[in-house]
């Protein structure tokens, strides 16, 4: 199997599954653990963390949970930037709506989406 493979991970089964056109054997090579989670809240509650600037999401397809649990009302980072490559266009069309509500604006470059407050210059 190429290289790459071995550090694609997801939570979701179906995105790995994917790649199978690719890498016939993916389904026999697919390892499953259990991982421990936590949420956005609870990390910046645990470390006191009070001010963000980036966050960087990239998850093989459940972005757009990661996304809808952010609380934007505490905590407004000046950039999220998640990968779309996964998410189907109507939950992409939701993610700006949700987005843009908070006063982002939207930039999509290829698999790649970039939510920012201000104007691109002064990132």
């Amino acid at each position: 199997m190429p290289i790459w493979t071995q550090g694609l991970s997801s939570f979701n089964i179906d995105t790995i599954l994917k790649h199978a056109n690719e890498i016939p054997e993916i389904a026999d090579s697919i390892v499953e653990n259990l991982v421990e989670c936590t949420s956005f809240e609870s990390l910046t509650e645990r470390y006191n963390i009070s001010r963000i600037d980036l966050i960087q999401i990239d998850t093989e397809g459940y972005d757009y949970e990661i996304v809808k649990t952010l609380k934007l009302d505490n905590f407004k980072p000046s950039i999220i930037n998640y990968e779309n490559k996964h998410i189907s266009m109507k939950k992409q069309h939701e993610l700006i709506s949700y987005l843009s509500s908070y006063g982002y604006k939207m930039y999509c470059n290829g698999h790649d989406t970039l939510a920012y407050l201000g104007c691109m210059n002064s990132l």
